[in-house]
């Protein structure tokens, strides 16, 4: 794996996406963004742009820094777990609003 392959898996990781998940973004079979992944295919221009906007970072993330070690790939893997986290305990209070309202709703309904 190159150094732009680690960078993409990092990426993709952090944001607690599947290559499949990816590949769909980008209108590539799954096979082919392993690949990429992995270093078998060079990217073009116009692909690493396509990156750039997906993972919304600056070229040279995905160009220039390498993970240097297995803690800090694991920092980014948990902070995109925080996230996901985070979005997901957002949605459970918005459902718990959403409960109490129909909660009182029916309650107002019996009333009557």
């Amino acid at each position: 794996m190159n150094t732009v392959g680690k960078n993409l898996k990092a990426l993709r990781k952090k944001k607690c996406w599947t290559q499949t998940k990816i590949a769909e973004k980008l209108n590539l079979s799954v096979p082919a963004y392993a690949k990429i992944e992995s270093g078998f295919t060079i990217l073009t221009i116009s692909r690493v742009h396509e990156f750039v906007s997906l993972f919304e970072v600056p070229v040279n993330v995905i160009l220039c820094i390498e993970v240097k070690d297995e803690e800090t790939e694991n920092s980014i893997i948990l902070e995109g777990l925080r996230n996901k986290i985070a979005g997901i305990d957002n949605a459970i209070n918005k459902l718990r609003g959403t409960a109490i309202e129909l909660y009182g709703v029916l309650g107002e309904k019996r009333n009557f």
